[in-house]
């Protein structure tokens, strides 16, 4: 087969090989750069990584493969899913399984891994380390029944309680009175140590270490924008941090360097500045020639 000549998008250099090139959005990549590109997928496998991004769009898993194999494909699908469910939407599995079990989160496996009581006791007996299941069973609102089961460790849930269901056992159904997230966070002063996201079906908490106080909530399936000072969802032409406004682009309100956008103060600036270099240029252009063009203004310009 004769050689493909093309130019790479990724690195530039015009490529000859005898197989078509790997097309992302209509761009050519080459072989080597698209070996470069299988770590950004492993990374993805966290959600604050995903998904892998290809200028404004996204990089789909299955265009990889041939190089990912069959094996992690299906655990990222898998991972896709989770994370584009709302986090309150996700129903986490509570099973216990063996630590010794070396399954990856993700993968599929016909073994039964989910334990009974009677090993899980037994196992405690013996000093053998457990570990939760926690893999997502499934999104809340696809569900049927009272029950479901884990594709990971072949476990049910209860939809109701979110404890183990198990087989030949009857199932006393607790209600979920799990302490209330905020509680988590008693003594902190929310706005300053942290913030929860404004999406109700989000709700994921974030601290601000340093930058402005506009967040982006990382979380696929959301991807609310919002004010760490006071929660509240805002959008880049909304003015929240303007001059006259509670709340500060950066800093708390009280801090005595809280900045703010001070769009209108900014466009007279600029506005002023401009006006007083087309008064230098004029002033130039009508002063006697000392062998000086009005293109020397620019040495004065900041």
């Amino acid at each position: 087969m004769a050689a493909l000549s093309f130019m790479c998008s990724v690195c530039f250099d015009q490529k000859s090989q005898t197989t078509p090139p790997r097309t992302i959005e209509s761009s050519s990549v080459c072989h080597d750069c698209s070996l470069m590109l299988l770590p950004l997928f492993e990374a993805a496998l966290c959600e604050y990584n995903y998904p892998v991004k290809w200028g404004q769009g996204e990089i789909p898993v299955t265009e990889f493969s041939d190089l990912l194999g069959e094996d992690f494909v299906s655990r990222f699908q898998r991972r896709q899913i989770k994370y584009n469910t709302a986090l309150a939407d996700r129903l986490y599995c509570r099973n216990q399984l063996l630590a010794s079990s070396g399954t990856l989160m993700g993968a599929t496996t016909d073994v039964l891994l989910a334990l009974t009581p009677a090993q899980i006791s037994a196992a405690a007996e013996e000093g053998i380390e457990l570990v939760f299941c926690d893999a997502m069973a499934a999104p809340r609102s696809e569900t049927d029944g009272r029950s479901q089961s884990c594709y990971h460790c072949g476990g049910s849930t209860c939809l109701e309680c979110e404890l183990p269901v198990f087989a030949g056992v009857i199932h006393n159904c607790l209600s979920n009175d799990s302490t209330p997230a905020d509680d988590r966070f008693a003594g902190l002063v929310r706005g300053r140590e942290y913030q929860r996201c404004p999406d109700p079906l989000c709700g994921n908490v974030y601290e601000l270490f340093d930058g402005c106080n506009h967040i982006a909530c990382p979380i696929a399936a959301c991807q609310t924008d919002f004010c760490f000072i006071c929660g509240d969802k805002v959008d880049f032409s909304s003015g929240h941090w303007d001059t006259g406004k509670p709340c500060p682009r950066y800093n708390q309100p009280s801090d005595p360097n809280a900045a703010y956008d001070d769009v209108a103060t900014t466009i007279a600036a600029n506005r002023q500045r401009s006006q007083q270099l087309l008064d230098e240029r004029q002033l130039v252009l009508e002063a006697p020639s000392q062998g000086r063009g009005w293109f020397d203004v620019s040495d004065r310009m900041e």
